[in-house]
């Protein structure tokens, strides 16, 4: 019964290995039609909504650590700046959150590489 057991492992471990291979080409080849694509950009402002919490202390907690404490703290609600944008030809998606101020009161987005 262990020697069952084993085989049918080592047959799950290689189909891995060979599902793995496969991923790997599959995303070299996806690499090289994005690299090769003359994207054309359609851009969107997604801003990421971050709910503030409540950090108690580690007295609040039950821990002493004298004076080494941490006190309690609120970290507030967050909204970060973030632009999603998307190849109308290949589908590739690219999202940032590095702006340049183009007027003091509009923020376009920055893209590293193409």
């Amino acid at each position: 019964m262990a020697t069952a057991t084993g085989q049918c492992a080592s047959k799950i471990r290689l189909e891995i290995q060979d599902l793995i291979r496969q991923l790997n080409s599959k995303k070299a080849t996806l690499e090289n039609l994005e690299n090769s694509c003359l994207h054309e950009w359609e851009e969107k402002f997604t801003p990421e909504y971050r709910r503030g919490y409540h950090m108690p202390s580690d007295r609040e907690q039950g821990i002493e650590l004298g004076v080494d404490s941490r006190p309690a703290y609120d970290v507030p609600d967050r909204t970060i700046d973030k632009w999603t944008r998307t190849c109308k030809i290949c589908g590739k998606v690219q999202e940032t959150t590095y702006s340049q101020d183009v007027v003091h009161t509009t923020k376009k987005p920055s893209w590293p590489g193409r």
